[in-house]
C-alpha cells in the first residue's frame, strides 16, 4: 500500500491484480480515507512488524521505561514528575546510572550522620555536635581535609569517565555535543568488589540490585530528614 497526503484527506491506492488467462492488465483502484479510516491504517502499520521482533536497541525498537529495571513495590513503576515521559534508553541509563550513585552516597552519608553524633571518636573527640557542621569543625582543625575529600571524589568520578562514559570522539558525533554512557556499560557498575559478594548466576544479582537501589532511596530521604531537622532544631 502507497499513502499519500493532500490537503486534509489521505489517498490510500493499491495495485490489484486483474491478471486472467487471457487479461494481463494491472488495474488501480483509489480510496478516500476519512479521520477513523486514516487511523487505522496507521495502526495496521504500527503492527505489521511486532517490537518484540526487533533485537532490543537496534534501530526500530521500542524502549519502554515501564519494564525496565528498578520497579518494586509497593509503587511499582512510579514517575509522578514524568521524567521518563519519550526518553531514549540511553537518557534513562544516566537517570538510573545517578540513582544508584547517589543512593550509595546517601547510604554512606546516614551511616557518618548517625556514627559522627553517637560516637565522637575522631580527631581527638574534638568533634562534637550536630553532624551537619562536623566537617566544618574537621576542616578548622586540619585544614586541607577538604582537599582530601575532593581529591578522594576525583579519583572514583575520573575512573567513572574512562569507563562507563563514551569517548570523545563519539561525544562530538552527537547532535548536542553531549556525552552518554557507554553502550556497554551497566549503570552502577564500577567494577569494584573487593569482598567478592556479587552473585553469580542473574537472578540472585537482580535481586540484589534492586534492594541496593531501594535501600539508596530510603537513605535519600533519610538524609534529607536528618539535615532539615538538624538544620530546624540543631
Amino acid at each position: 500500500p502507497r499513502v499519500s497526503i493532500r490537503s486534509n484527506s489521505f489517498i490510500r491506492s493499491t495495485e490489484v491484480d486483474t491478471t486472467t488467462p487471457t487479461d494481463s492488465t494491472t488495474t488501480q483502484t483509489v480510496q478516500d480515507l476519512n479521520l477513523d479510516q486514516m487511523f487505522d491504517v496507521f495502526e495496521k502499520a504500527d503492527t505489521t512488524i511486532p517490537a518484540s521482533s526487533i533485537p532490543k536497541g537496534q534501530p526500530g525498537s521500542v524502549f519502554k521505561p515501564k519494564d525496565a529495571f528498578g520497579s518494586s513495590g509497593p509503587f511499582g513503576f512510579f514517575d509522578p514528575a514524568g521524567f521518563t515521559i519519550d526518553i531514549n534508553e540511553d537518557q534513562f541509563k544516566l537517570y538510573q546510572e545517578a540513582e544508584i550513585k547517589h543512593g550509595r552516597v546517601s547510604m554512606i552519608a546516614f551511616l557518618g550522620l548517625v556514627f559522627g553524633e553517637a560516637f565522637p571518636i575522631f580527631f581527638n573527640g574534638e568533634i562534637t555536635g550536630p553532624a551537619i557542621y562536623q566537617f566544618q569543625q574537621a576542616d578548622a582543625i586540619y585544614p586541607n581535609f577538604w582537599l582530601l575529600v575532593t581529591w578522594a571524589i576525583a579519583m572514583i568520578e575520573g575512573q567513572t569517565i574512562i569507563t562507563a562514559w563514551q569517548p570523545l570522539e563519539e561525544t562530538l558525533k552527537e547532535p548536542l555535543g553531549v556525552a552518554k554512557l557507554s553502550k556497554t556499560h551497566i549503570p552502577g557498575d564500577l567494577k569494584f568488589d573487593p569482598l567478592n559478594l556479587k552473585p553469580k548466576n542473574e537472578k540472585d544479582l537482580k535481586q540484589l540490585k534492586l534492594k541496593e537501589i531501594n535501600n539508596g532511596r530510603l537513605a535519600m530521604i533519610g538524609v534529607v530528614g536528618i539535615v532539615v531537622q538538624e538544620l530546624v532544631s540543631g
